[in-house]
This record gives structure tokens, C-alpha cells and sequence, in this order.
């Protein structure tokens, strides 16, 4: 499998427009049941056009409604850097994470909703946490 970095840099500067979309929606299409070709596009997804995650989610479920596999779905960076808090980070990706579950029940998909409330819960303490560690290094 290719690495983060080899896949994302050829997406990385290119607007999601026309071709790249439509590339994107092909790729999910054709390769709707090879899950590690569908965490290759979900990487790409994550880590150039992250605001996109729910609508390509949409996409993949009109595609294949009985689609089972959400729960290993890639669809959250893995690796972090910058400086500062993390908390607006965190709080990010909690919103993305309650859009999601959002979605869900729009779809009835109420067997993914466990998985779902667990990735809010992990970016909650997660924010705790970091509000309580950004308050002792402040003194």
C-alpha cells in the first residue's frame, strides 16, 4: 500500500472540481468492495479535502446502501502536527464526528452509531484532557 504522503501529493494542491470529483466517485464505484482500496481514496479524502468526508460518506452509501464496512473506514488523520493547543483540532474533528452521526440516522444506519458516539467520546476526553494539561503548564 502506498504510503500517506505518496498518495495525498498529487491531490494535495488540486481543487475538487469536475475531474478530481469525478475520479474520486469512480474510484468508490469500482472498488466499492476492496475496503483497502477505499482507505487509499478516504486517506486522500481525509487529508486534502477534509471538508468533503460526508459527502463522498453519501456517496459510498447511495452507491452501495448495505455497504458494512464503515466501521474501518479511514476517515481520520492519523497523524498531527503544528504548534499550540490541540483543542480547535479536536473540537474539529468531535464536529465532524457529530455530523457523521448525524448522517447516520438520516440513513438509517443505527448499527454504526456505537462506533460513532465512541469517536465523540475519544475527542471529548481528548479536549479535557488538553484543558486541563493547557491549565497546569500555565502556571
Amino acid at each position: 500500500m502506498c504510503g500517506d504522503e505518496f498518495v495525498t501529493v498529487f491531490f494535495e494542491k488540486v481543487p475538487i472540481e469536475g475531474k478530481v470529483e469525478n475520479f474520486i466517485k469512480n474510484y468508490i464505484k469500482k472498488n466499492i468492495n476492496i475496503l483497502n482500496d477505499l482507505n487509499i481514496i478516504f486517506k486522500i479524502i481525509t487529508y486534502c479535502y477534509p471538508d468533503k468526508r460526508i459527502y463522498f460518506l453519501k456517496y459510498l452509501f447511495e452507491t452501495k446502501p448495505e455497504f458494512k464496512n464503515f466501521e474501518n473506514l479511514y476517515l481520520d488523520k492519523q497523524s498531527w502536527s503544528g504548534s499550540g493547543s490541540l483543542i480547535p483540532a479536536y473540537e474539529k474533528c468531535k464536529l465532524f464526528w457529530e455530523d457523521v452521526e448525524h448522517f447516520m440516522l438520516e440513513i438509517n444506519k443505527p448499527n454504526f452509531l456505537g462506533f460513532v458516539g465512541r469517536n465523540i467520546e475519544n475527542y471529548e476526553s481528548r479536549i479535557k484532557y488538553e484543558l486541563k494539561r493547557d491549565f497546569i503548564e500555565e502556571d
